[in-house]
C-alpha cells in the first residue's frame, strides 16, 4: 500500500500561536525517544520541527511548522489516527483543524470533538478520493 502524506493545518486566518520550542516540549513528553530536528526551510521562509517517532513498532516521520500545522509521512490514516487527535488536543479553544493529505488537497475540516475513529475514516475518504 502507498502512503499518501497526511496534513493538518490551520484553518485560513486561524493562528494558534503554537510554536517550535513549545511543539518540541509536547513530541518530547509523548515521545521520550523521538528523533528531533530543526530547520528552516528556504522556499516557504517557515521554520519547522522534524520528528521520528516509534508507532506501531515502526519510526515514522513529522513535522510541525512554526504557526501551526503538522505532517504526517510513513504511516496510514489508522496508525496516524491516535497522533492527530493528540495533535488536536493542543490547539487553543475553538482553533479550527483542517485535513488534506499530500494527493487530496480538498480541505476538510476536523470536528474539535473528533475521535481517532472518527479522525481515522476522514482522512481515509480523502485518501480514497484521489
Amino acid at each position: 500500500m502507498a502512503w499518501d502524506d497526511l496534513f493538518a493545518i490551520p484553518a485560513e486566518g486561524d493562528d494558534w500561536h503554537l510554536d517550535l520550542a513549545t511543539m518540541e516540549m509536547h513530541v518530547r513528553a509523548r515521545w521520550a525517544d523521538a528523533h528531533l530536528r530543526r530547520g528552516h526551510a528556504a522556499v516557504s521562509g517557515e521554520d519547522y520541527l522534524r520528528f521520528q517517532v516509534p508507532i506501531e513498532g515502526m519510526m515514522r516521520r513529522g513535522g510541525c511548522f512554526e504557526g501551526g500545522g503538522t505532517a504526517l509521512s510513513d504511516g496510514t490514516p489508522a496508525e496516524w489516527a491516535d497522533t492527530l487527535a493528540w495533535y488536536q488536543s493542543l490547539l487553543p479553544p475553538g482553533a479550527t483543524l483542517v485535513a488534506m493529505t499530500e494527493h487530496n488537497q480538498n480541505l476538510t475540516p476536523i470536528p474539535d470533538d473528533a475521535t481517532p475513529t472518527q479522525i481515522q475514516q476522514l482522512y481515509e475518504r480523502l485518501v480514497a478520493e484521489i
